[in-house]
């Protein structure tokens, strides 16, 4: 009986050696992978998009201080990608950010759900920050995590990172909540259909068709945010294709995925108006007259994108910038094509690796764009939907 008492005893002691360890050691490492700063006019798309939301309240997970963004040439993007290890004994819950100090107008969004770490565990996070600077004066992040019903700080620096947690204050200068947002939960995606960001936090969304740097050089009807949707099943898919990509050291950028028939409409009412040909230049120079657009089947009535298991994507590297492809995403022209002439061989290159990653996670090319992949078995092969992008 004497040596239960003993054993008892001892491991209570121990219990309570694993409780006050834990109870000292709350502790989520969070390390900067890297800063980045863009101007926002070198992605025109992105930016109108976002502050479009941003004034219109519309976009999930954004948080804004001030005045909505003026314009492109007075703002910048920031990405900070962030490595968050969890060195504690209990899972620890990402619920909120803070910045120090922060410009007067910015907006902040990160994934639209909450970001939780297993013990001994690591998420990578991407925090994307708009900001009214044209050189941004975000030099902290300051992430806040719950570890057994306490809150508790860690302030991330550019160029260091302070691993001493703290709790924390309450939040009065701008956080962020999962999973709404102060801005407003975002309506729900119709059964089936999921957004891509949901499942691949790391992917880019560089939206072409929520902004005006596209072959129409407007933003599109039924595009009211600047997010890629997909079925479920293409984007577990696509899922894969990131996972390949990353293993080549690569991201997943993507220009469009499920497309409103709304949006393809819009496309034929452009195509049917001969004066309006302000982005030839940029995206159909070797096509004279825009009829032949048409003809060529650059524009359709009908597009597989409609039927949501369809992307347009190109892969970039660590930092975000596209590798060589030869061309632009939507180029209407034969160098689009796969197996085109006159690329280099670093494009061609690209362009097989691409072709490769897809047809790899289940994907189907389309012949005439290097960028346009197909689920091979879409769940809805007969089907054209028009509900908006938000």
């Amino acid at each position: 009986m004497k040596k239960l008492t003993v054993l008892l005893f001892a491991v209570s002691a121990v219990l309570a050696a694993l409780i006050l360890w834990q109870w000292t050691h709350l502790e989520l490492a969070v390390a900067v992978r890297s800063v980045r700063t863009v101007p926002a006019k070198d992605l025109m798309s992105n930016y109108e998009a976002v502050s479009r939301a941003v004034r219109g309240k519309s976009l999930r997970g954004v948080i804004y201080h001030g005045e909505a963004l003026k314009d492109a040439d007075a703002c910048a993007f920031q990405f900070f990608t962030l490595q968050l290890e969890n060195r504690g004994l209990l899972p620890a819950e990402m619920t909120e950010l803070q910045l120090t100090p922060f410009a007067e107008d910015v907006c902040a969004y990160l994934p639209a759900k909450e970001v939780i770490i297993p013990p001994g565990g690591r998420r990578d996070v991407m925090i994307t920050l708009l900001t009214g600077r044209t050189t941004p004066a975000v030099r902290d992040v300051t992430i806040t995590y719950y570890l057994w019903g306490h809150l508790y700080r860690q302030r991330v620096s550019v160029n260091r990172t302070d691993y001493q947690a703290k709790e924390a204050a309450p939040m009065n200068i701008l956080s962020f909540l999962f999973p709404a947002a102060a801005a407003g939960e975002a309506p729900a995606l119709p059964e089936g259909f999921v957004h891509v960001s949901d499942l691949i936090p790391d992917c880019i969304e560089q939206m072409r068709y929520a902004g005006e740097n596209n072959f129409v050089g407007a933003v599109v009807d039924g595009y009211l945010a600047p997010r890629a949707i997909l079925t479920e099943q293409a984007a577990q898919a696509l899922v894969t294709a990131a996972r390949l990509a990353r293993e080549k050291g690569y991201r997943l950028l993507i220009f469009d995925a499920y497309r409103p028939q709304t949006a393809v409409d819009h496309f034929v009412r452009w195509a049917h108006d001969p004066d309006d040909v302000k982005m030839q230049a940029y995206y159909y120079p070797e096509i004279p007259s825009k009829p032949d657009i048409l003809k060529k089947g650059y524009v359709a009535v009908r597009s597989g994108h409609s039927r949501g298991s369809t992307v347009d994507l190109t892969l970039a590297d660590e930092d975000g910038t596209p590798i060589p492809m030869g061309t632009d995403f939507d180029w209407f022209g034969p160098r689009a094509a796969h197996g085109a002439k006159g690329l280099t061989r670093e494009e061609q290159a690209n362009r097989k690796l691409l072709r490769s990653i897809m047809e790899k996670a289940g994907f189907k090319p389309y012949q005439a764009e290097w960028w346009h992949y197909t689920l091979k078995n879409e769940p809805y092969p007969g089907t054209y939907f028009d509900f908006p992008v938000q």
